[in-house]
This record gives C-alpha cells, structure tokens and sequence, in this order.
C-alpha cells in the first residue's frame, strides 16, 4: 500500500487489517444502554499516512495509528 501520490517505494507499507469489536445492551424497555467497545483489539501496529520528503534529506514522515483503546458508555433516555 502507498500513502504518497508518486508511490515511492519507501512510502510503502504492507497491507493490514485492524479488529474492532463492540458490545451493546438495551433494557427491556429501552431506557437504559450500555456500550462496551474496544477498537484495533490486536494492537497492530500500523501507518494512517506516511509521506517520503526526498527533498529535505530523504525524511519519511508518517502519522502512526491509535493503539489499543476502550470505551465504555452509559445512556439513560427520559
């Protein structure tokens, strides 16, 4: 996978796949909710974007994903 426009060979990173899971509870009358979710579960490394500046000593930029994370939520309807 590229993340430049002119697919510059250091730019390039393999292809991944990240995991997300989500876990959802409503009550029987729908007052309550609740939401546990936990995004890239695997914790896989990876770039979001990764740019080559040839011009400024070959500098490969590049933004890193967000690690491992959790949520939990809790609504109530009125």
């Amino acid at each position: 996978m590229y993340n430049d426009a002119p697919n510059t060979p250091l730019g390039a990173q393999a292809g991944y796949g990240v995991m997300n899971a989500r876990l959802i509870w409503t009550s029987e009358k729908g007052a309550w909710t609740t939401t546990f979710a936990v995004n890239n579960a695997t914790d896989k490394f990876y770039y979001i974007d990764k740019y080559v500046n040839i011009g400024t000593y070959g500098v490969i930029e590049g933004q890193p994903s967000m690690p491992r994370n959790y949520s939990f939520t809790l609504k109530r309807i009125f």
